[in-house]
């Protein structure tokens, strides 16, 4: 098994999603979190399509990147995923609240409730439930993206080297 390669596409889009990432908590607003929520839905919706449509071991990436990524978005950003989300995303939910209170301290005192869940804060757009939007959107992108690392190396181990024919000596 060789070196994996990251190609500058890649590691652009790495640096595309940071940045992207970064902005979106710093703000969080109804659309940064539409914007995020939906970026990470159509990556893992394009890696779905990927799986299915690939072949070989490229589409272990796919698949790992599919797999990791439905699973995240589901247990935190389903419907049936509750408030925090179910298993280990209430943990990551409380986690967050303590990145939330060294990026914006105002939104911590924010209650999270029923209505007030989706209340804009002091007028300024910015809403906890959004921050919690955004960092589990981004969260799910990377475990995905750990799924997709996962399938390249499962699907590479499992292809053995091709083997050599013999020839009969004289």
């Amino acid at each position: 098994m060789g070196r994996y390669r990251f190609t500058l596409a890649a590691l652009m889009g790495a640096v595309a999603l940071v940045a992207v990432g970064v902005a979106a908590l710093r703000s969080p607003t109804a659309l940064w979190a539409s914007l995020v929520i939906l970026l990470a839905l159509g990556a893992i919706c394009g890696a779905t399509v990927g799986a299915i449509l690939r072949r070989g071991p490229a589409r272990g990436a796919w698949l790992g990147f599919a797999v990791f990524g439905w699973a995240y978005f589901l247990l935190t950003l389903s419907p049936w995923g509750g408030e925090y989300g179910l298993g280990p995303a209430r943990f990551l939910t409380r986690a967050s609240t303590a990145l939330l209170l060294q990026i914006d301290p105002d939104l911590v005192e924010m209650p999270v409730a029923g209505v007030e869940e989706f209340a804009v804060f002091a007028g300024t757009g910015k809403s906890r439930s959004y921050y919690h939007g955004i960092f589990h959107a981004l969260t799910a992108v990377i475990f995905a993206a750990a799924g997709a690392l996962v399938g390249r190396v499962v699907a590479a181990s499992g292809d053995p080297e091709p083997s050599r024919p013999t020839t009969p000596g004289p």
